[in-house]
């Protein structure tokens, strides 16, 4: 699997080639997000549908755990072009956009 960096993807994150997958729970998408798709990894396998294959794929999440885990999902399922958000959203909002509400 794939990693990227925060500044790596503050670069690209505007690409209409994107699709930004947000792993966290509806609870933490509500505190702060950057767009994308939201998908619970709890719900991933049942909502795989709504992943574009045709596109590449950037997976987050608070701190790149539950992201890195759902990345490595998607290379099972005929997904190429995936990467983990190195950090999630947290080091984003270290890195990238400090006006981010951290929790």
């Amino acid at each position: 699997m794939n990693s990227i960096t925060p500044k790596d993807f503050s670069k690209i994150k505007n690409n209409s080639d994107i699709f930004l997958l947000d792993v966290r729970t509806q609870e933490e998408w509500n505190i702060v997000n950057i767009g994308g798709h939201l998908i619970p990894m709890a719900e991933i396998y049942d909502r795989i549908n709504e992943v574009p294959q045709d596109k590449q794929i950037v997976v987050l999440c608070h701190h790149g755990i539950r992201s890195a885990q759902v990345a490595s999902f998607l290379l099972t399922r005929d997904f190429s072009e995936v990467q983990n958000l190195l950090g999630g959203i947290d080091r984003y909002a270290i890195e990238v956009d400090k006006n981010l509400q951290k929790y």
